[in-house]
């Protein structure tokens, strides 16, 4: 009898842990809630955040791109934009310009968080509350700081942020259609 108890209480305690796994890129298995993996001071390693927009009337189409990454604590931004008139076509790119970059967040059990930005020798600081917004069970979007992150990962150390947004509206009267995309990958180390 006792064995068949040990055996349904390693099944229950398995499923348990099991369940801690929310996100896709998640831990096989975690000894904590995704509450308890959140909190704590996380540091960026790395990002990539491409900014896409169109414009396109009857006759010309303008397409700009920027993309902003972050690598080593350097934040380094590329621009391109392309102007279409009449059938042609000429593409304009900014030199790439780096600047030391950090972001980091610290998020606490009680719903606060504080973000620090420090770019170049330019800070700034932001309190607020942070929220899962989909159902208490799922916990796999975070509302945090004004944006709302799809949570790709979430370890004890390693927390994975995404963002994939379109937009399009179109200017009837002058037949315009605008087009805006934006994918952001952000990657945090925990540091406490």
């Amino acid at each position: 009898m006792k064995t068949i108890q040990y055996i349904l209480l390693g099944i229950f305690g398995i499923l348990t842990m099991l369940s801690c796994k929310k996100g896709e890129n998640d831990p096989f298995i975690s000894l904590k809630t995704r509450d308890a993996r959140i909190t704590g001071v996380w540091e960026l390693e790395s990002s990539e955040e491409i900014f896409h927009y169109s414009e396109d009337s009857e006759s010309d189409l303008v397409d700009e791109t920027t993309t902003l990454t972050v690598e080593d604590g350097v934040q380094t931004v590329n621009s391109s934009f392309t102007i279409t008139e009449d059938g042609s076509s000429e593409t304009f790119t900014d030199d790439p310009h780096s600047n030391s970059y950090s972001e980091t967040y610290s998020i606490e059990k009680n719903g606060k968080y504080t973000v620090t930005y420090i770019t170049g020798e330019y800070s700034s600081e932001r309190t607020g509350d942070w929220d899962w917004i989909d159902t208490a069970k799922k916990k796999t979007c975070l509302l945090i700081d004004g944006m709302i992150y799809q949570v790709d990962r979430l370890t004890n150390t390693e927390l994975v942020l995404k963002i994939d947004a379109n937009s399009k509206e179109t200017n009837n009267p002058d037949n315009e259609e605008f087009l805006q995309r934006y994918s952001i990958t952000k990657t945090f180390k925990k540091k406490k």
